[in-house]
């Protein structure tokens, strides 16, 4: 990976390193068996656009990253269906409450509400399981890994239990007409 930024120029060459080498030297170590590539140049890539997408907005004022990898959808807009805690969603998705459209959003997981910054891969595995997981977004404070499926908004900061996030908003309704847009980047 250093190899190739320092290639395509991106990569600050001088900085230091905690062994007291440059990053440029490190990146100058990496060895490339002929005919196997592990990671491919910038002028080559497998897709136009990478599998993740930071986003800032009203919802997520410092910033969140959307998952765009496993699924072809750059635009959700529906009703959020607000949930205080992953076991509350969850709740709702076996319990068919959760329906085609919907915009699920799960706070108070981040990294000042629950415990370990929880992900949400349950949630998600019911949500396909359920048979709307092409047709719901889900948007958390919390994160998700590889393993999670769907249209995806995680590590939104500030996190739902901060008076500066949207996602902190009026309380204890489950429900809340606002239709949120996700723009994401289109491919260039």
């Amino acid at each position: 990976m250093l190899a190739r930024l320092k290639e395509a120029g991106i990569l600050n060459a001088d900085a230091p390193t905690v062994t007291g080498r440059t990053i440029g030297e490190h990146a100058d170590e990496a060895v490339e068996t002929d005919g196997q590539p592990v990671v491919r140049p910038l002028s080559d890539p497998i897709k136009p656009t990478g599998g993740f997408a930071i986003l800032r907005g009203n919802v997520a004022p410092e910033g969140c990253v959307v998952k765009l990898s496993g699924h072809e959808r750059r635009r959700h807009v529906g009703p959020a269906r607000v949930f205080d805690g992953e076991e509350a969603a969850m709740a709702a998705v076996l319990g068919h409450e959760i329906k085609a459209g919907d915009v699920v959003v799960i706070r108070g997981e981040g990294p000042a509400g629950g415990p370990g910054m929880r992900e949400m891969l349950s949630v998600t595995a019911a949500i396909v399981g359920e048979g709307i997981g092409e047709d719901v977004a889900l948007i958390t404070d919390g994160r998700f890994s590889g393993a999670s499926r769907g249209f995806m908004v995680a590590h939104v900061a500030a996190a739902a239990r901060s008076q500066r996030s949207t996602m902190a908003m009026s309380s204890r309704s489950t429900r809340t007409p606002a239709g949120w847009t996700w723009r994401c980047p289109r491919r260039r």
